[in-house]
């Protein structure tokens, strides 16, 4: 009797250890978690269908972007910002599923690719910009703040699909992998002069009437993601994103002599 429950004993202590260790995993607060785990179960921040994102005219984003890998099981696909599916809408990703390249569908017709290899664990700022001009205009996408590749747009953005940072709504598996900051959205087109200063003086550069979002990712705890602009588009995060402290630019000094603005504390998934 004594050595039948000495056994039931040791079972229970390895079923805590193992229901411990799921719920580490669950909560994804440890670096122990697989990428098979971040796949399962994506962690990205998101807004319900946005009449102000659905951008028919001029876009432009722009992100700071950091992978921890570049390869999930959607085949390579790590999207930074998304409102469509292929058919309509803005999808804007890094894909290394065929190459490594920065990859834009929009209004389900022109794609516009920029080929880089990316160093995991290292900050790079990045653009898109589409000059409407009346319905078929002109593309380019920027990396860290140089001009790359230019194409064609066919804007076709007034859709219902829920807005998302960090995944698309193409394939729940096409997530990105690592951290996203300072994510902005306007519904005018940046010049070249303008996609330089945002990156290099962030904190002071005027986005003006234009700025249709601004997360910063700067809470540091919780699932709620303010909006910097007027708008108060708060983005709500989707399976627990948890919080490391990084920044993808050091901390710069506000207008009029105020203290310096904080570095961002980024989610990673």
């Amino acid at each position: 009797m004594k050595y039948l429950k000495a056994t039931i004993s040791l079972f229970i202590i390895i079923a805590v250890l193992l229901n411990w260790n799921f719920l580490l995993a669950g909560g994804k607060t440890t670096s122990n978690v697989t990428d098979v785990d971040r796949d399962n179960e994506p962690e990205y921040w998101d807004r319900a269908d946005e009449n102000l994102l659905d951008l028919t005219a001029d876009i432009t984003v722009s992100a700071w972007i950091n992978g921890e890998t570049f390869a999930g099981a959607g085949g390579g696909w790590n999207a930074i910002v998304a409102k469509g599916d292929h058919t309509t809408g803005y999808d804007f990703h890094f894909l290394t599923e065929d190459g490594a390249r920065f990859r834009v569908f929009q209004g389900g017709a022109g794609i516009l690719t920029h080929n880089v290899t990316l160093t995991a664990g290292t900050w790079y700022h990045v653009a898109y910009v589409c000059d409407d001009a009346g319905g078929a205009g002109s593309a380019s996408i920027y990396f860290n703040g140089t001009g790359t590749s230019t194409g064609t747009c066919t804007v076709n953005n007034n859709n219902t699909i829920e807005f998302r940072v960090g995944s698309t709504e193409a394939a729940t598996s096409r997530n990105w992998d690592g951290q996203l900051a300072d994510i902005r959205i306007w519904s005018r087109v940046l010049t070249a002069t303008e996609i330089t200063d945002v990156r290099v003086d962030p904190c002071n550069f005027a986005n003006g009437a234009s700025l249709v979002g601004q997360w910063l990712f700067d809470e540091g705890t919780g699932t709620s993601a303010a909006d910097e602009s007027a708008n108060a588009l708060t983005l709500t995060g989707v399976n627990t994103p948890a919080w490391v402290t990084s920044a993808p630019y050091t901390a710069c000094a506000g207008a009029g002599g105020a203290p310096p603005e904080v570095p961002q504390i980024i989610w990673f998934e």
